[in-house]
């Protein structure tokens, strides 16, 4: 609500009170919302011939992590290799309760002996996509990030695979003469011990303590990708200005399109609007990872509308190297 009343102060003065109040109305309007993406998913098995087909919750539950990753791919900027796919549908699965919002099925038996499960679900994007972002997929989907691992300790064989598991989820690729942070990992000395890791990066250095290695690995490294700094390697912040509407809800409808262009724009906030003789218009702050196709998709829907459009970068500084300083004391983050 008080973000709203920023905005109202950006609107242009000297309207009428009913067009303020009207324009008050529609930052709240615009403020709304779920956006969600269907998707329809088979999962299939062999069945004995006349058997009717029966699925079971873990299969259900397959299908629907199948649904959650057709919206992860969306989403994501860059092509993923069929096994970092995998790994991150396995990880997508266990939140799946927290992605798909609704969904219906049917079961039938096709060509005899061929059980299949159909599903339809609605797919949360914005909690699908902050699921990624904290664990660093949203930013490493275009190519992997390097970093460098030591280990002070010994790590048996399951875990040295879940390490593994956790790099390719997170798209980070060790290197032993990266220029990238260093991941320094101590596994617990004792039964039931905490799992500690040191982060350290442009001489700051960041310790974390978690009970399972999961956790810790989450807690260190969405630590790291949630900084600007960080961000700001792929990221671009940018000022779109539209114009053109002559009524609100044409420019409502415009806020909800970009809201659903996944794939090419991080998130839109709109920062002021403004009534004129020849239309409304609006400027929005966008972030995207992919300029150009944000460019090209704008080229596609603003012209044939009889609308008018200008996109700036804000940020002209943006590196694909080693992420600038974020200087600062060390901390340590606790369970």
């Amino acid at each position: 609500m008080f973000e709203n009343f920023l905005l109202l102060r950006r609107i242009r003065f000297g309207l009428p009170c009913s067009l303020l109040l009207a324009a008050f109305a529609f930052l709240l309007a615009l403020g709304g919302g779920v956006h969600a993406d269907v998707h329809r998913v088979e999962l299939k098995k062999e069945m004995d011939r006349g058997a009717k087909a029966a699925f079971n919750a873990t299969e259900q539950r397959e299908a629907l992590a199948k649904a959650v990753l057709k919206e992860a791919e969306q989403i994501l900027a860059g092509s993923l290799p069929k096994g970092r796919k995998q790994v991150i549908r396995d990880f997508l699965r266990d939140k799946v309760d927290e992605f798909v919002l609704s969904y219906s099925e049917q079961q039938y038996v096709e060509e005899k002996n061929t059980g299949v499960l159909s599903i339809e679900a609605n797919v949360n994007t914005h909690t699908v996509k902050e699921h990624l972002k904290k664990w660093g997929t949203y930013y490493t989907a275009a190519g992997e990030w390097d970093y460098r691992l030591d280990v002070r300790g010994e790590l048996d064989t399951d875990k040295e695979l879940r390490l593994a598991d956790l790099e390719t989820m997170s798209g980070l690729r060790r290197e032993r003469e990266s220029g990238g942070p260093v991941f320094l990992l101590r596994p617990p000395e004792e039964e039931g011990g905490h799992w500690e890791s040191l982060l350290m990066r442009d001489g700051e250095e960041s310790v974390y303590l978690a009970n399972n290695l999961d956790k810790l690995w989450l807690k260190t490294w969405s630590d790291f990708f949630s900084r600007k700094s960080v961000r700001m390697r792929v990221e671009r912040k940018m000022r779109l200005t539209a114009s053109g509407w002559t009524t609100s809800t044409g420019m409502r409808h415009f806020n909800s399109v970009l809201e659903g262009w996944s794939a090419k724009l991080d998130k839109a906030v709109i920062q002021s609007l403004e009534f004129a003789p020849g239309g409304l218009s609006g400027t929005w702050t966008v972030y995207t990872l992919t300029p150009a196709g944000l460019r090209n998709e704008l080229e596609s829907y603003i012209p044939s509308r009889g609308l008018n459009f200008s996109l700036e970068v804000e940020n002209a500084t943006r590196s694909r190297g080693n992420e600038s300083s974020d200087k600062g004391g060390g901390r340590v983050i606790v369970p």
